[in-house]
């Protein structure tokens, strides 16, 4: 996505050695972080909120645990990883 913007210059977000490893990181936070900021926003009962707030935060402490242990989400290279997820983790990381 950001490798083929015009005039892109700099490291590769999506080098072709880590896509994969970005398409499974990303399989992974997309249920429980971005849409379950949606989830917990719009849940319409209790056990619902409980449980997309229960996967939500499960997610941001990995998530959290894994920039503990290194620069980025999959090492010391910044990837599309980080930044695709970046929209929905702002808010909860303050």
């Amino acid at each position: 996505m950001f490798d083929e913007w015009p005039g892109a210059r700099g490291p590769l977000f999506r080098p072709p050695e880590l896509a994969s490893d970005i398409d499974a990181l990303d399989a992974e936070i997309y249920p429980a972080v971005n849409n379950g900021v949606y989830r917990t926003g719009f849940a319409t009962s209790r056990t619902a909120y409980e449980e997309a707030y229960r996967d939500l935060f499960a997610m941001l402490d990995r998530l959290e645990s894994r920039v503990g242990e290194r620069s980025f989400l999959l090492g010391e290279q910044i990837t599309e990883a980080n930044w695709a997820k970046s929209k929905s983790r702002l808010p909860h990381l303050s």
